[in-house]
């Protein structure tokens, strides 16, 4: 075990000044390895980050699911059961929502008014009013909406709707103004306090809206009873835009695919110069009794090595990048082309022993080969 530890070692030794070639090829191998993992945790976790940014904050902001009685005995007390057995996981607000259209002045626009109690704040939009406040006299525009109209605090939009097939229109101060960053959100959605109604009076369905009471909690996998009630969940209102955002994902992987398989192949040739280069060395082991099997053995564990550290290094690469961006946000990107202002990075440590474990699994059983076919037959002599 010693002599075939020793050997290993020799293997890896890196002396630039006796064997430049040798040595300069390991650290190639290394640092290839290392661009290679960098890359793909990087662009993997910025795409997983991304998704799960924008999932959330739609949940947060407009909703996990709204639930109305389709057998039409309105009877909502098993509502409040249900958010018992969830443990209180939910904040649950009376929701009526309908689409109109808003004027002021000559600019006009359709948009989706949504009345809850803001005392409950189940959209939290507390934690998104950039301007003005959350006050139940008025209405809490989206920022490009407020923009496109031109409108400032206090200013009275005139609410357009349809009711009973006569259109009626109603005049509302504008008391707050929130921004997602996502440009349609932020466009079309308007929100009020359900006693607005009390003036307004919309003919439309009143349902529940439930949401996470615990903003930082947030699962979009979560699963619940459906009891006799109807539910309407956030992913089927969004599926849409869910179908676009998850198209991205194919060709995305689709290059981190090509991306290892240039790593694979940069490792494999490197492999095969490297034991060409040392044939000599390895004719005199054979001589001395090791068996090409072992040689063959010992040449792809040496080579699982330096893919091993060099995946080592991209991790620490990748994960120094992470708390650099994520602490100081070095990387600006369009803030209404991707609905954040800061790149995101999340490496999951899952994903880098997947990422090790494949490298170094797939380097070994390719050199495997490569030696049995090429180098094997250049080995001539064996005791």
């Amino acid at each position: 075990m010693n002599k075939y530890l020793f050997i290993i070692l020799r293997l890896l030794k890196i002396n630039f000044k006796d064997f430049f070639f040798l040595s300069f090829n390991t650290i190639y191998s290394i640092v290839i390895t290392s661009l290679t993992v960098v890359f793909i945790l990087i662009t993997f976790s910025v795409n997983l980050s991304f998704k799960e940014i924008i999932k959330t904050k739609i949940i947060k902001h407009d909703g996990y699911v709204e639930i109305y009685d389709s057998s039409l005995n309105h009877d909502y007390s098993i509502i409040d059961e249900e958010n018992y057995k969830l443990n209180n996981r939910f904040n649950v607000s009376p929701l009526i929502s309908k689409e109109v259209i808003v004027r002021y002045k000559s600019r006009t626009e359709a948009c989706y008014v949504k009345m809850t109690d803001f005392d409950l704040d189940v959209f939290n939009l507390s934690d998104i009013i950039i301007n003005g406040e959350l006050n139940q006299r008025g209405l809490v525009v989206g920022h490009k909406l407020f923009k496109k109209l031109n409108l400032k605090l206090n200013d009275n939009l005139n609410i357009i709707y349809e009711k009973d097939g006569q259109f009626s229109v109603f005049k509302i101060p504008i008391v707050g103004v929130f921004k997602t960053s996502i440009a349609d959100f932020d466009k079309y959605n308007i929100y009020c306090d359900l006693s607005i109604n009390d003036n307004i009076l919309f003919n439309s369905q009143k349902t529940y809206i439930l949401n996470f009471n615990d903003s930082q909690k947030i699962d979009p996998l979560f699963k619940m009873n459906e009891h006799d009630f109807s539910h309407y969940f956030w992913y089927e209102k969004y599926d849409n835009f869910l179908y676009w955002l998850n198209s991205y994902d194919y060709p995305i992987n689709l290059l981190l695919m090509f991306i290892i398989g240039v790593c694979l192949v940069n490792i494999v040739s490197s492999f095969y110069i490297d034991s060409m280069y040392r044939i000599k060395d390895l004719n005199l082991l054979s001589f001395l009794g090791m068996s090409k099997s072992m040689l063959s053995f010992l040449l792809c564990l040496r080579y699982a090595v330096i893919v091993f550290l060099g995946c080592i290094a991209g991790f620490l690469i990748v994960y120094f990048f992470q708390l650099v961006q994520n602490n100081y946000s070095l990387i600006a990107i369009p803030e209404y082309i991707y609905y954040m202002k800061y790149l995101p990075v999340s490496v999951n440590f899952i994903h880098c022993i997947i990422l090790l474990t494949f490298l170094m699994v797939f380097s070994f059983i390719f050199n495997f080969f490569i030696f049995h076919l090429v180098i094997k037959k250049e080995i001539r002599i064996e005791k």
